[in-house]
């Protein structure tokens, strides 16, 4: 399943094989059950994860509400990159919606990859050049787009899987009611 990685890689920077072998000691696969909570909020975020399989939610709560920020399905990457970098305690929880496993990589490890090897320091940069774009895009998504256009975004990104998520935390990811969702999906069914 590591090959997964390595692929996602070599789409940003082509790793030759002995920096990919030391890089791929570091990950650890971690197992998990629908549930589990794999980052706590207030506490720091100190790894990456790459989904092995199963269904991820990132959240915070906010006046006694759940607000889901994103999900996280197989061979995407998984984090509270904030946390991760500014060192500060998280204020996201990470849950597991499913059963499954993600690997994941410390920090202490991936910044001694990065000062030991400069085409991983370069790797990190990519890495970091498409959590932006991707944050600015969902950014805009929410500025830009109506909540039904949400929607048909979210279902072309993983349909199958979609359909284990509550209803109600996808209403929160897009930002409506689970009221307005409802009322969403039948105008899209009954077209």
């Amino acid at each position: 399943m590591k090959d997964k990685i390595r692929k996602y890689f070599d789409r940003l920077v082509i790793l030759p094989d002995e920096e990919w072998r030391e890089m791929e000691q570091c990950f650890e696969l971690i197992e998990f059950k629908k549930g589990d909570i794999l980052l706590d909020a207030n506490t720091h975020c100190n790894f990456i994860g790459f989904v092995n399989n199963g269904i991820i939610r990132f959240y915070e709560i906010k006046k006694g509400n759940e607000k889901v920020t994103a999900f996280w399905f197989p061979n995407e990457f998984l984090s509270n990159y904030r946390s991760f970098l500014s060192g500060e305690k998280s204020n996201h929880y990470i849950e597991a919606l499913s059963d499954g496993g993600y690997w994941k990589l410390k920090k202490e490890n991936l910044f001694k990859l990065y000062d030991d090897f400069p085409v991983i320091d370069r790797l990190g940069r990519k890495m970091a050049e498409q959590l932006y774009l991707m944050i600015t895009k969902r950014v805009d998504n929410l500025l830009r787009e109506t909540p039904e256009e949400r929607y048909h975004n979210l279902i072309d990104k993983n349909s199958r899987l979609l359909q284990e998520v509550p209803q109600y935390m996808i209403a929160s990811y897009l930002g409506v009611s689970a009221e307005t969702l409802s009322r969403i999906k039948k105008r899209i069914h009954t077209k």
